[in-house]
C-alpha cells in the first residue's frame, strides 16, 4: 500500500478546503464540498489527486463516533421528555412513516427483504447538519417553529439510534428470522439497560469533579476517552459503535458540562466530520451516479414529499396549527449524516451493492439543494397552501390547536398526566405490544402445533383452524386495547371542555376526541405495518389500514364541515352581537354568551380592536399575529365588511374589530401588539 496517512489526509483536507470555500461562496452546505471534494481525490476521478480508499475509511470512523458524541451530548433525560408530549407523535409519525417510504421505493428497485430494511432506514432520520447549520441561519424560523423543529431533531436522533442499532446486529447476523432477531433485541435492551443505569451513578459525578479542576485539556481528554471506551465496549457486544459513542455523550450531558465540552471538542469533530464525508464521497463512482440518476430523482421527490406529508399531519393532529406544521414539513425535507452511515453499514456488510449507496448520497445531494430553496420561499408556500384550505379544514386545525394549548396549560399546572390512571397507560402499551407481535408469532408456530397435536389433516384446513384461533385469541386484546384508549380520549378531552358537556352528540367534542383517535390509530398503524409485512403481504396490510385511517380522516373533516356550517350559517347574528359590543363597549350580552356556548372548548374569547397605525393595511401573513402571540383570529368586523375565519392574505385595517380565541396570557398580548 503506497503513500500514508499524512499524504491522504493532506489530499482529502487540502481539496475539502478549496471546495468548501467555493460552496460557501455560494451560499449551499459544507456536506456538498465534502462529498465533491470525495469524488475529486477518488479512484474514479483520472486526476493526479489520489487518497487510499481504505485509510480514509478508517479514519472516518472516527467522525462518525464524534458525530454521535456530539449528538448524546446536545440531547438530555430532561430535554426528552420535555419535548416528548409536543414533538412525540410528529417524530414517530414521520421515521416510521419514512421508513415504510424507504422500504416500499428499495422492494421497487428490486432490493432483498433484508436490503429493503436498510432503506427504509436510510430514508427515515432527516438531516440535522443540514436544517441548523444552513435552513435556520440563513432564514431564521419564528421561536415556536424552531422549537417544534429541534423537538423533532432530538427525538428523530433517539429512533435514528435505535434503527441504527438494529440495522447493525441485522448486518452482522444477515437473517431475518425472528428467532434469531427476538434474542437479539432482548439482548440489546439489557445492554443498555446496564450501561445506562450504571453510567449515571459514576460518568456525571466524575466529569463534574473532572471539571472543577478547570483544565480544559484535561476534561477534553476525559470525557473524549470515555467516547472512545463506550464505542469500543459497544464493538465488543457486537453493537455500533455510534451506539457507545451516543450513549456517553448522553451520560456526560447529564453532568451539566455538556455545553463546555461541545465547545472545545467541535475543532476536532469538524476535522474527522470532514473525512468522514469525504470517503463516502470517495465511495461514489460518477459513471454509476450518472446512471443510478432516475432512481435518486425519484428518490428525492419522494423525501421531499412524504416528509412534508407526514411531518404536516403529525403535527396537525399534535395541535401545532396549519402555519407551524407547514413550516416544519418544509425544513425537514432532506436525508444526510445518518443515512450515509446506515448505507455504509450496509455496503460494508455485503448486504446492498455499491450502487445503494451511490443513489442515496445522489439523492441527498439533490435534497440538499432543494430544500434551501424550499425554506426560502416558505413564506409564499404556506401564504398559499393556507389560502386554498377548505374552511371546515381551518375550523379543525384552529379547534384541535386551541384544544391542545388548554390541555399543555392544564399539564403544566396539574403533576399527573391528565388524570389518566397509570393502570390504563400500562394496559394499553401491553395490548399495543401484544397486538403488535402476537399474531406473526401464532401465524409462524401455531400450524406446526396444530399438526404435531393432530387436529388438522390437510395444509388448507390447517390454515382455516389457525385464522380461526388467532381470531379467538385476538378478539379480546382488541376489544382491551380499544376500550383503554377510549378511556385515554376522554381523559384528554376532559380538561377542555365543561362538566356539562358530556353527550357524544356535541359536534366539536366529537371532532376533538376524532382528531385524538387519529393520532392514536398514527401510532399504532404504522409499527403494525412494519412488523405485518414481515409475515404477511404487505400491499394488503398498507391498503386495509389506509382505508381505515383515510375514513377516519373523513369522518373527522366532514364534522368540522358541519361545525363551518353551524359557525357560517350562524354568523350573521354573531357578527351583530360584535359589531354592537365594540360600538357601545358594553359588557357581553346574553346572545354571544349563547352563542360562544355552544361551542365549548373555545370560551376564552374576546374583542380587540386594531389601533396600531403600522399596520394599517398589512395581511395577517405578514403580521404573524398567531406565531407571536399564541392568539387566533376567527372574524374580522369593519365598517363595511364582515369576514369569518380570516385567511393568511386577508388584510386588516386600523379601527377593525377582531373576535379571537385564547387563553387570557394570549389574549392579553394580542391586545397589547394591536394597541402598540
Amino acid at each position: 500500500m503506497d503513500g500514508s496517512f499524512v499524504k491522504d489526509i493532506a489530499i482529502a483536507l487540502g481539496v475539502a478546503a478549496i471546495t468548501i470555500h467555493w460552496m460557501a461562496k455560494f451560499r449551499l452546505p459544507s456536506v456538498i464540498g465534502y462529498l465533491l471534494a470525495g469524488f475529486l481525490v477518488g479512484p474514479y476521478i483520472p486526476i493526479p489527486l489520489f487518497a487510499n480508499p481504505e485509510r480514509l475509511q478508517s479514519l472516518s470512523e472516527f467522525g462518525v463516533v464524534l458525530v454521535m458524541f456530539s449528538i448524546g451530548m446536545d440531547f438530555k433525560i430532561r430535554k426528552f421528555f420535555k419535548v416528548l408530549p409536543s414533538s412525540g407523535l410528529i417524530a414517530f409519525v414521520e421515521v416510521s412513516a419514512m421508513y415504510l417510504v424507504g422500504h416500499s421505493l428499495g422492494s421497487a428497485f428490486g432490493a432483498s427483504s433484508l436490503e429493503a430494511i436498510f432503506w427504509g432506514g436510510a430514508l427515515a432520520v432527516s438531516s440535522s447538519t443540514m436544517i441548523v447549520s444552513k435552513l435556520f441561519e440563513a432564514e431564521p424560523p419564528s421561536t415556536k417553529t424552531k422549537d417544534q423543529v429541534m423537538g423533532i431533531l432530538v427525538l428523530q436522533d433517539i429512533l435514528a439510534i435505535l434503527v441504527l442499532t438494529v440495522l447493525g446486529t441485522l448486518a452482522v447476523s444477515k437473517e431475518l428470522d425472528i428467532d434469531k432477531i427476538a434474542p437479539n433485541i432482548s439482548q440489546l435492551i439489557l445492554t443498555l439497560v446496564v450501561f445506562i443505569v450504571g453510567g449515571l451513578f459514576f460518568i456525571p459525578k466524575y466529569i463534574k469533579k473532572v471539571s472543577l479542576i478547570k483544565n480544559p485539556e484535561l476534561l477534553i481528554i476525559v470525557s473524549t476517552g470515555l467516547c472512545f471506551v463506550m464505542a469500543a465496549s459497544m464493538q465488543s457486544f457486537g453493537y455500533s459503535v455510534a451506539l457507545g459513542a451516543f450513549l456517553a455523550g448522553v451520560l456526560i450531558a447529564e453532568s451539566g458540562e455538556a455545553k463546555y465540552i461541545v465547545e472545545i471538542s467541535r475543532p476536532m469533530k469538524d476535522v474527522f466530520v470532514a473525512i468522514f464525508f469525504v470517503s463516502v464521497g470517495m465511495g461514489v463512482d460518477p459513471v454509476l451516479a450518472f446512471e443510478y440518476l432516475p432512481q435518486a430523482s425519484l428518490l428525492a421527490f419522494c423525501v421531499i414529499a412524504a416528509q412534508f406529508t407526514f411531518v404536516v399531519l403529525g403535527s396537525i393532529l399534535s395541535g401545532a396549527g396549519l402555519n407551524k406544521s407547514l413550516y416544519s414539513g418544509l425544513a425537514l425535507g432532506q436525508i444526510g449524516e445518518f443515512s450515509f452511515i446506515i448505507s455504509g453499514v450496509a455496503v460494508a456488510a455485503g448486504i446492498a451493492g455499491k450502487e445503494f449507496q451511490v443513489i442515496i448520497v445522489t439523492a441527498a445531494i439533490i435534497t440538499s439543494f432543494t430544500s434551501p430553496i424550499l425554506w426560502k420561499k416558505s413564506k409564499v408556500i404556506v401564504a398559499k397552501i393556507s389560502k386554498n384550505t377548505p374552511s371546515s379544514v381551518r375550523v379543525a386545525i384552529g379547534f384541535i390547536e386551541a384544544w391542545y394549548e388548554k390541555i399543555a396549560s392544564y399539564r403544566t399546572s396539574n403533576s399527573k398526566l391528565l388524570g389518566i390512571p397509570k393502570k390504563i397507560i400500562i394496559g394499553l402499551v401491553v395490548d399495543f405490544i401484544l397486538l403488535l407481535f402476537l399474531p406473526p408469532l401464532l401465524t409462524k408456530y401455531l400450524p406446526d402445533i396444530l399438526g404435531k397435536l393432530g387436529l388438522s389433516s390437510s395444509g388448507e384446513v390447517n390454515h382455516f383452524l389457525s385464522l380461526g384461533i388467532i381470531c379467538l385469541v385476538m378478539l379480546p386484546i382488541v376489544y382491551g386495547f380499544f376500550k383503554m384508549a377510549s378511556s385515554v380520549v376522554i381523559n384528554i378531552s376532559s380538561p377542555v371542555f365543561s362538566e356539562a358537556v358530556t353527550t357524544e352528540e356535541n359536534k366539536t367534542l366529537k371532532l376533538f376526541r376524532l382528531s385524538i383517535w387519529a393520532g392514536i390509530c398514527l401510532l399504532a398503524m404504522l409499527p403494525a405495518i412494519i412488523v405485518f409485512r414481515f409475515f404477511y403481504s404487505g400491499y394488503v396490510v398498507i391498503a386495509i389500514s389506509s382505508v381505515f385511517f383515510l375514513g377516519l380522516i373523513y369522518t373527522l373533516i366532514k364534522t368540522a364541515g358541519g361545525i363551518a356550517f353551524e359557525y357560517e350559517t350562524g354568523s350573521g347574528k354573531l357578527l351583530n352581537v360584535i359589531k354592537n359590543r365594540t360600538q357601545l363597549l358594553e359588557e357581553e350580552s346574553n346572545g354571544l354568551e349563547v352563542e360562544m356556548d355552544s361551542f365549548p372548548g373555545m370560551d376564552e374569547s374576546e374583542i380587540v380592536i386594531m389601533n396600531n397605525s403600522n399596520f394599517d393595511g398589512k395581511t395577517l401573513s405578514e403580521l404573524d399575529i398567531r406565531a407571536k402571540t399564541g392568539a387566533t383570529i376567527v372574524s374580522i368586523v369593519s365598517s363595511s365588511n364582515k369576514i369569518m375565519f380570516p385567511v393568511s392574505s386577508t388584510k386588516v385595517f386600523k379601527g377593525d374589530r377582531l373576535r379571537v380565541f385564547g387563553n387570557p396570557e394570549a389574549i392579553e398580548r394580542i391586545k397589547s401588539y394591536l394597541d402598540s
